[in-house]
């Protein structure tokens, strides 16, 4: 995923004063200078677009450049945080600093209307909907939130229904979530609910889920009553306004459905992994280019590890829970290969994550005379073929699953194939032009993770035709 560089209003608070006169629509930039100035004080006054269909330009902290054009966000309401006079020769405008938690910057006052925005988007007024919260409610408007839940078609094509997940969970269970959120916490050395204040640099002070909610969002379009529980955490980024500062930030970003999160709770066993260690000559990887964002399958999103730093073996189904960092989500159980002993023996292939023409191997030669390491340096799911001759491993093709086609739309996935890079040996440097893969890999077909694995297992012969 793209990360997106927001804002806190906190942050943006200056010491900024006023002057009512005599003022017009600004119409340029022209050598603006501060003449007075006023200071917001939380709570903040909220304002909208009194007309969304015209241009209502936000300027730079320096008013030198346009940063964005309001008219493209007609769901948002913005929070002023201070308002300013410019002048530009004899003329003065009245300005407000404005932010929604993303973006901040001037905007000429002439252009809102007070008030809360009546089209509401859950992502510019991030405080609705919220069912548990770990920091108090008056800080909620705040912070604005990352996460844009509608999605498009078609990642909701060719699945299965979520809306057997589409209600508010208990007490029971959002207690049993809160509980294991804090108790993985407390196992990393983090405690406690981390402020919005800043620290000595600047930086707010939270880590991982210290700061966490639980909330309610529409998936399939804005306007949908039917709504999915999802758990966001609090993250701090930075922007460069440019004025020649950088000013830090808060967002909600999202951590995965609370599905997620309560399975991940309620599992049988845990594998973990040793960040520092892994991937390592042993062990385990996730082979698939897809992830869900629910049991039933639905919603999905792209897999760009080769491995987890937990896996959640759940009681029943044929997917697991696992997670990278602050992220939960489902993939195949199938999927997860297991290298407990080194190599795995499959159709007169034999499997294993080391390398056999650099590291020493043990390999029944009787059982095997070609060789898959899969290769955990990609995020894509990759894998070298290498084959016995003379007495040694030599390469003879490497095979990527280019997950170019993965573009996130909007919170969404376009639905392309999956193509594949192949490489030979350096006798023949120049890549082979990329190919539709024996098996194909889409999003939104019941295939994709099957065939995944159906091309690692695929004999030479099947990849023979593609060699020059």
């Amino acid at each position: 995923m793209n990360r997106k560089l927001l804002i806190s209003t906190a942050a943006l608070i200056a010491g900024l004063g006023i002057a009512y006169s005599s003022l017009q629509t600004p119409t340029a930039s022209a050598s603006y200078r501060v003449v007075k100035r006023t200071e917001d004080n939380a709570p903040f006054s909220t304002f909208y677009l009194k007309n969304k269909h015209s241009n209502a330009y936000m300027w730079n902290l320096s008013h030198t450049k346009k940063s964005h054009n309001l008219k493209n966000y007609p769901h948002t309401t913005w929070s002023r945080t201070s308002t300013v006079t410019l002048q530009s020769g004899k003329k003065r405008s009245i300005y407000y600093q404005v932010s929604n938690g993303r973006y901040n910057g001037y905007v000429w006052h002439g252009y809102f209307k007070a008030g809360q925005n009546p089209d509401v988007s859950y992502r510019t007024n991030s405080d609705k909907e919220v069912v548990y919260s770990s920091i108090p409610k008056r800080d909620w408007s705040q912070v604005g939130s990352e996460t844009d839940y509608t999605l498009k078609k078609p990642q909701l094509t060719g699945l299965s229904s979520y809306s057997a997940y589409a209600k508010k969970p208990t007490t029971s269970q959002i207690n049993k979530v809160v509980a294991f959120i804090k108790a993985s916490n407390n196992a990393a050395g983090i405690t406690g609910t981390g402020s919005l204040a800043p620290d000595h640099d600047g930086d707010p002070t939270y880590n991982g889920w210290q700061n966490f909610r639980i909330v309610m969002r529409p998936i399939s379009s804005s306007k949908s009553k039917t709504m999915v529980p999802y758990v966001e955490y609090m993250t701090n980024n930075v922007i460069d306004e440019g004025t020649g500062n950088s000013y830090s930030g808060s967002e909600w970003e999202t951590a995965g459905t609370f599905k997620a999160f309560y399975d991940a709770a309620s599992a049988i066993s845990v594998k973990s992994y040793d960040s520092n260690k892994q991937p390592s000559d042993t062990g385990t990887v996730i082979f698939t280019p897809i992830s869900y964002a629910l049991p039933s399958y639905a919603v999905e999103d792209p897999y760009f590890y080769t491995q987890a730093d937990k896996i959640y073996t759940l009681a029943k189904g044929s997917l697991s829970v696992v997670q990278n960092g602050t992220q939960l989500e489902y993939v195949k159980t199938a999927n997860i290969l297991k290298f407990p002993n080194q190599i795995v023996y499959r159709n007169g292939i034999a499997y294993g994550l080391a390398d056999p023409t650099r590291t020493a191997v043990n390999i029944n030669h009787s059982k095997a005379t070609h060789y898959r390491q899969i290769d955990p340096n990609f995020t894509s799911p990759a894998f070298n073929d290498d084959v016995y001759r003379n007495g040694q491993w030599t390469q003879n093709f490497s095979v990527v699953l280019d997950e170019d086609w993965a573009e996130n739309v909007n919170g969404g996935m376009a639905l392309k194939p999956a193509t594949i890079m192949l490489t030979q040996p350096s006798t023949d440097p120049d890549r082979i032009p990329d190919f539709n893969p024996p098996y194909p890999v889409a999003m939104g077909t019941t295939t994709a993770d099957a065939n995944t694995l159906r091309n690692l297992y695929a004999p030479s012969s099947v990849w023979a035709k593609y060699l020059k």
